[in-house]
């Protein structure tokens, strides 16, 4: 229950190890978004408590978008902050995440971080089995999902 600040008691629940649950992306993720388009992820440690990652997606053997990804768990605010910038756009998303759960994290882009407040993507991730993520938003109110498979691991 909230008290007079809206602070929630949090004494009979578990503190989640952001930095630790985070270590579950490590590795190449593999989406068959259709016959010929893959979208592939790969994610590796970047010091104690971040990761670096990056992505394609190819159509045809041909890459198509491309980006490079910075991430890491921030202490001062308890989450999982990270910045996303696509190769060919120049373009670049902030996000924010915090692990709800030992297999579900829940997060928000930021499109422009000129403008902050303008929260244009909310999204959660629930790790099904070591190997399995499932990455769902709602679009036109409309839960959309995708299916990572992971097929190799790194530390």
């Amino acid at each position: 229950m909230a008290g007079s600040n809206g602070a929630h008691a949090q004494s009979s629940q578990k503190k989640l190890n952001q930095a630790e649950l985070l270590k579950k992306f490590f590795g190449t993720w593999k989406n068959e978004v259709s016959k010929d388009t893959i979208n592939w992820l790969e994610f590796s440690a970047y010091g104690k408590n971040a990761m670096t990652g990056s992505s394609k997606m190819k159509v045809k053997n041909k890459i198509i978008s491309q980006n490079k990804q910075l991430c890491g768990y921030d202490n001062r605010s308890g989450k999982i902050i990270g910045v996303e910038l696509d190769k060919h756009s120049g373009k670049m998303i902030f996000y924010i995440i915090e692990f709800v759960s030992e297999n579900q994290h829940e997060g928000v882009a930021i499109m422009d971080i000129t403008h902050p407040e303008k929260v244009t993507d909310k999204f959660y991730e629930v790790f099904e089995s070591p190997d399995k993520i499932v990455h769902s938003y709602f679009e036109n109110n409309k839960k959309i999902s995708t299916v990572y498979t992971r097929v190799n691991t790194k530390k």
